[in-house]
């Protein structure tokens, strides 16, 4: 999992007094099919080396979020079904941009829209 830190994006609005305080974590599959028949000590080398190789991304991964949540109103984000339809978004965008990675699911670990 890759907490991606909190970001604050003002939202749509022509009053420009509306804004998102977000944390999102993503989820990511390994990418060695093999991962789970590894000896301890190759998992511990690999999640490394996997973990690197997440962080190179983040600057892919913040870009997506931060330029998808300024394209949305106070109105798209805060009923659930509004913060589910982001989750499929953020995870449709970062599935294109990260064709190489395999994520498996988005989660907000903070959520206020002001």
């Amino acid at each position: 999992m890759v907490n991606m830190s909190s970001k604050i994006i003002n939202l749509v609005d022509p009053t420009g007094r509306k804004y998102i305080r977000i944390t999102v974590v993503v989820e990511f599959a390994p990418d060695n099919p093999e991962y789970a028949s590894m000896p301890a000590e190759e998992q511990t080398t690999y999640l490394t080396e996997f973990t690197d190789k997440l962080n190179a991304k983040m600057p892919i991964m913040d870009d997506s979020v931060v330029t998808l949540l300024s394209t949305k109103t106070y109105d798209d984000l805060y009923t659930a079904e509004g913060k589910e339809k982001l989750r499929s978004e953020i995870m449709t965008d970062l599935s294109q941009k990260l064709p190489d990675l395999h994520i498996l699911s988005i989660y907000f670990t903070e959520f206020v829209v002001q």
